[in-house]
């Protein structure tokens, strides 16, 4: 008896696993750590399920693993969008002008899904930042992923904190969703062509035809 109780009692205390809205953007700040250091860049994240389109502007992409390790980006500093739309996921460097087509739906390059967290594993709460109180999620995959975000009993009415994707990628959500913007943002620039392929050696060329199976695949957003 006393153990049903104790057992109901954890039970009780465990939040619905996460979920998230089909429609937002969010600011971040990501860290990336390498034998150089640790790197920061500014961006902003856009996302529709429901459309199935996503978009994620870095304010540097040297450092990314996408669109820095394709052809000579990894040499200089420039913006680089990674944008999924119509199955395709897009690299491009709007300064330059300058897109490629990095792989597809297929290659297990699409968005990721509102549920990709149903199977992750409650670890407790605590003060995110000493001020937020926070859910803290794992989903155990290549690397350990920790997920933080605010308290909700609903978890459609959650905030994003913080996504730690192993030791060498860290994503910090400041700001809160915000689901009034334009679905032009999902638009394609006109120079881009979907013909047009990332470099074979880059790691979109090592993603193309896994069938969604890439060891790299761990470290695409949005």
């Amino acid at each position: 008896m006393y153990f049903l109780l104790v057992l109901s009692t954890v039970l009780a205390q465990t939040p619905t696993g996460p979920v998230w809205p089909n429609l937002w953007t969010v600011s971040f700040v990501e860290d990336t750590y390498s034998i150089i250091g640790i790197n920061q860049v500014y961006g902003n994240w856009y996302y529709n399920s429901v459309l199935g389109t996503s978009r994620m502007d870095r304010s540097n992409g040297r450092y990314d693993m996408f669109c820095g390790k394709n052809d000579w980006f990894s040499f200089f500093d420039t913006p680089c969008t990674q944008l999924v739309n119509n199955g395709n996921r897009y690299l491009y460097y709007p300064q330059l002008q300058i897109c490629c087509n990095c792989c597809s739906d297929a290659d297990g390059c699409g968005i990721v899904k509102p549920t990709w967290l149903q199977n992750a594993t409650y670890i407790g709460s605590q003060m995110y930042n000493g001020t937020i109180p926070s859910y803290n999620w794992i989903l155990n995959g290549n690397e350990p992923n920790i997920y933080q975000e605010t308290q909700n009993s609903d978890p459609l009415s959650r905030q994003p904190l913080e996504l730690n994707n192993g030791p060498a990628d860290r994503f910090m959500l400041p700001g809160a969703w915000n689901t009034s913007f334009s679905n032009s943002v999902f638009n394609v620039p006109t120079y881009c062509n979907p013909n047009y392929m990332c470099d074979t050696s880059s790691i979109c060329g090592q993603v193309r035809g896994s069938g969604g199976k890439s060891e790299f695949l761990k470290f695409l957003r949005g």
